[in-house]
């Protein structure tokens, strides 16, 4: 699985000297939470919707607020905005992009072809291709298989389900931790029904 295949291709992007305002404005339109800063047509940067709440001014008296928001609201992106970047290709597995956004402990990265950004791609797209991959809309069984060293191979316990008249749509193994025995979780129906 490659970030082509999951990513948001064109996201939606912000110039640097858009105001705070506008990042907001765009994000709420929109329905996202990060936008790419462009500064003459490169990525420069991103802004989150928690930079834009950081970026707020507090304050308790209420006359006053109306003059901060409007004041912060007039602040240049491009002042706030996270400069260093983390960014991957479109043709990085998503295993990768996914790995890097939990190291970083971010939401997001923008997708960059030879310097130009082809896309972002977040956790809610990760979250889209785990749930594809395990085939959570598919109908039928759910089956947990123990692939271990004393167990039967998975090629050979997927033909016993294939004998049973069970027909996969989605097999996926994976191990709880480093040098433990392997499980398979296999998504299958009546051969025939899929």
């Amino acid at each position: 699985m490659f970030v082509r295949d999951w990513m948001t291709p064109d996201p939606v992007t912000v110039e640097d000297a858009a105001t705070l305002g506008k990042c907001r404005e765009l994000m709420r339109i929109h329905r996202v939470r990060r936008l790419p800063v462009l500064r003459d047509g490169h990525v420069a940067g991103i802004v989150t919707d928690r930079d834009l709440r950081a970026a707020q001014t507090s304050t308790v008296d209420v006359e006053a607020e109306q003059v901060d928001r409007d004041a912060d609201d007039a602040e240049r992106v491009g002042l706030i905005c996270q400069e260093q970047l983390v960014t991957v290709g479109p043709d990085d597995t998503l295993e990768h992009a996914a790995a890097v956004m939990a190291s970083q402990r971010i939401g997001g990265v923008p997708v960059l072809r030879e310097g130009e950004l082809v896309g972002i791609i977040t956790e809610t797209d990760v979250f889209r291709a785990l749930v594809d991959v395990l085939g959570f809309r598919d109908h039928g069984a759910r089956i947990v298989l123990d692939v271990g060293a004393d167990d039967p191979p998975l090629w050979q316990q997927l033909a016993e389900l294939h004998e049973r008249g069970l027909e996969p749509t989605s097999v996926v193994t994976y191990r709880r931790r480093a040098g433990g025995d392997a499980k398979a979780v296999v998504r299958a129906g009546r051969r025939g029904a899929v």
